[in-house]
């Protein structure tokens, strides 16, 4: 089961295991960082403005262990409020340096859609107020520049366990409406197998059988065949 020719034919039901194993660390591990919620004043302009305000103290570099040392740009921060503002999101924005230095490296990407740098997803547990949230930070790396990060969503950690554990991964109707990361979900909906595929709980294969004298190479669960360990 763990030779390259089964991997192929199969699936790496390894490395979907691990994956699916970092995820559930991640969903239930501890808080890196616990806000008050009030870490955003109220001032008069638009979110956009006040986002302004409140990123414009942050001017610093944190080291993950993974990735090395990992710098706060202007550019980054503009990345963070292009991708969608919210309270909480601003708010959070005080723990991205927790997030990256304690995090959970979701997912990495070469030459992210071509753009000539790789991205590192970097994930850590979050609370604000009494609400656990899932705090999404990206990594861009490019070859003989500085590694930069921004802060790209925030997300309430029930929703998206919620989401992870539908067929389709899409976000149902929440408190917030709010919409889940694709980054996230689309990778756990890609590590989760077919499920035509028959494992157990830690997603490794199982030894099945078959009663007849036909060949194929798929098990359905509608099939009148009895199936046994």
């Amino acid at each position: 089961m763990r030779t390259p020719e089964f991997k192929a034919w199969f699936g790496d039901w390894t490395a979907q295991a691990e994956y699916r194993a970092k995820v559930q660390r991640l969903l239930d591990g501890d808080v890196v960082e616990t806000l008050t919620g009030q870490e955003l004043p109220k001032s008069e302009g638009s979110l956009r403005d006040q986002a302004w305000k409140v990123f414009g103290e942050f001017n610093y570099r944190v080291v993950n262990p993974d990735i090395g040392q990992i710098a706060l740009t202007r550019a980054g921060i503009k990345a963070t409020i292009y991708h969608g503002l919210n309270r909480e999101k601003i708010a959070a924005f005080r723990a991205v340096k927790n997030v990256v230095e304690n995090g959970v490296i979701i997912n990495h990407s070469k030459n992210w859609k071509g753009r000539g740098y790789d991205t590192s997803v970097v994930c850590a547990k979050i609370r604000i107020g009494e609400t656990d949230y899932i705090c999404e930070v990206i990594v861009r790396t490019v070859e003989g520049h500085p590694n930069r990060f921004y802060l790209h969503e925030v997300n309430a950690r029930k929703a998206l366990a919620d989401t992870l554990q539908t067929p389709t991964g899409r976000a149902s109707t929440s408190e917030s409406a709010r919409p889940v990361s694709s980054i996230f979900v689309d990778k756990y909906q890609e590590v989760k197998g077919e499920t035509s595929k028959v494992v157990d709980e830690n997603g490794e294969p199982l030894v099945v059988y078959h009663v007849t004298d036909s060949d194929f190479n798929t098990f359905d669960r509608k099939s009148p065949i009895a199936l046994t360990r």
